[in-house]
């Protein structure tokens, strides 16, 4: 029988500061800070609304579309994906990874310009050539 792993928690993928006490500490400071400096009812709901929703959305609806997605499984399976760059950084920059075929003129010996080379470099393309 395969051992029960434990559901992955979707927070240990983000940032301090975004989890959910600094979420909830952000829109609340917010809204009290516009009641404590304006001292207007109309004032602070128009505040506290969107940030009613932003705190919703990410600390209540976010979370449970990410469980169901099944994305935080995946990212549990293989956890080098949580980061492009860091899963290969050889392929996750077409440009980088093959810093000679990158540019087409220098890829081409033929086409280089012996001018611009430094001269043990320009001897060593020659006796590759021949």
């Amino acid at each position: 029988m395969a051992p029960v792993q434990p559901p992955v928690n979707v927070w240990a993928y983000k940032p301090w500061w975004c989890q959910p006490w600094s979420i909830l500490a952000t829109g609340w400071g917010a809204i009290a800070a516009s009641w404590w400096l304006f001292h207007r009812y109309w004032l602070t709901i128009v505040v506290a609304l969107p940030l009613l929703a932003w705190m919703v959305f990410f600390v209540i609806l976010w979370p449970r579309l990410m469980q169901s997605s099944g994305l935080l499984d995946q990212l549990a399976a293989n956890p080098m994906a949580a980061n492009p760059v860091t899963a290969n950084p050889v392929t996750a920059n077409p440009v980088t990874a093959n810093p000679v075929t990158a540019n087409p003129v220098t890829a081409n010996p033929s086409t280089r310009n012996p001018e611009t080379l430094d001269p043990e470099t320009v001897e060593n393309a020659e006796s590759e050539e021949i």
